[in-house]
């Protein structure tokens, strides 16, 4: 076997022309058949409502958005489009710690195509981020430099009264001199 390109590969993120409604994750599923990914996202309506009835997006033909750095818990893509576009991103949706922000500013990202992240995002030139920053990792981080902090305080008040002990024995030694 030879390796080759995949030409029906959509890559790292594409703006769609239009969202296909389901109202269950069997429908999204069932939707996935018939659809043309590259050109309509499915989105299932009762768990993202702000999505209630099926929107279209207009496009202009030079519009695109572009993978410019990639780790494992912070990507970075860059957007272009002459009008409000909704991209999807070929990233496993995945709510809990995973953050979106669109030129630095929060916003909410969505599930399409059943497993793949989506966002909305506004006109013209934009720089948008997922990164991955759970409330468990902050609070550990908090509870660890705490600890740390009273490990110093205790370590620091065992030398003061270990010095504090051996002067006061220098100078009980002094005087029975």
């Amino acid at each position: 076997n030879i390796p080759g390109v995949n030409s029906g590969a959509n890559g790292n993120a594409w703006f769609v022309n239009e969202i296909k409604l389901a109202s269950s994750p069997d429908e999204e599923m069932k939707l996935l058949k018939h659809t043309n990914t590259k050109k309509s996202a499915i989105v299932n309506h009762k768990e993202f409502p702000i999505f209630t009835h099926k929107n279209n997006y207009q496009l202009d033909s030079l519009a695109n958005i572009t993978l410019v750095s990639y780790k494992p818990n912070h990507l970075v893509y860059n957007s272009k489009n002459q009008n409000k576009g909704l991209a999807v991103f070929s990233e496993i949706y995945y709510p809990n710690g995973w953050n979106a922000y669109i030129n630095g500013k929060p916003t909410t990202h969505i599930r399409a195509d059943y497993t793949l992240r989506a966002l909305e995002i506004p006109a013209g030139t934009n720089k948008i981020e997922f990164k991955f920053e759970p409330q468990i990792v902050q609070t550990g981080s908090k509870i660890t430099l705490i600890s740390f902090i009273i490990f110093l305080v205790l370590v620091g008040g065992g030398i003061f009264y270990i010095f504090k002990k051996i002067n006061s024995l220098d100078s009980i030694k002094k005087n029975s001199i």
